[in-house]
């Protein structure tokens, strides 16, 4: 994002300022500061302009042309443990809060769900379970609806395009269905 988004830290407090600095590793800040100096140059095998469609969408995410290098890659995969990393006094939910009280307070729909993402079996143990469920508390506390479940969103390494989030054109058109499925009585409903 610094990198990236300079103007961002212009709409930044000073405690803000400081408290992104130190929240970025030592070794990427040296990173960074090395590719001002001496660029890098980043080739990415899939993604280019000329293959975004008029939404930005990525349209070369086909299946087909998953690479077998790729496909080992998302098998071997290791789930993340959720539960482990959920920290409630992050500042994240504190911005998380004052964004679902902006919205409320200016009648803005929020809507939360889940990240497309790689299924593995640990997600439906009871350390998982009671992570998915203190964030739902957390949403529901705040008057915001988390639409569907965690397994509606999990998907087998079949769908995936590249990355444990980045899905491929039949698991996108999969996930497209679900989520209109679940917009659907929410967008039906008049505001509040």
């Amino acid at each position: 994002m610094l990198a990236r988004e300079p103007g961002y830290l212009a709409h930044l407090g000073v405690v803000e300022r400081v408290r992104l600095f130190f929240a970025v590793p030592l070794r990427r800040l040296a990173q960074g500061v090395r590719a001002r100096i001496v660029p890098e140059r980043i080739v990415l095998q899939y993604y280019d302009a000329k293959t975004l469609n008029a939404h930005g969408d990525e349209t070369n995410n086909r299946r087909d042309t998953v690479t077998p290098r790729v496909r080992t890659f998302l098998r071997q995969l290791r789930p993340v443990q959720h539960w482990a990393l959920h920290d409630p006094d992050d500042p994240a939910w504190d911005r998380i809060r004052g964004f679902a009280a902006w919205a409320k307070e200016n009648r803005v729909r929020l809507l939360v769900s889940y990240p497309n993402y790689l299924r593995f079996d640990v997600y439906f143990s009871e350390p998982e379970k009671r992570f998915f469920d203190a964030v739902v508390a957390f949403y529901a506390s705040r008057g915001v609806p988390v639409l569907g479940t965690p397994e509606a969103f999990m998907q087998g390494p079949d769908q995936f395009f590249d990355l444990v989030y980045h899905l491929n054109d039949d698991g996108a058109a999969v996930a497209t269905r679900r989520m209109l499925d679940y917009l659907r009585p929410h967008l039906a409903a008049p505001s509040r």
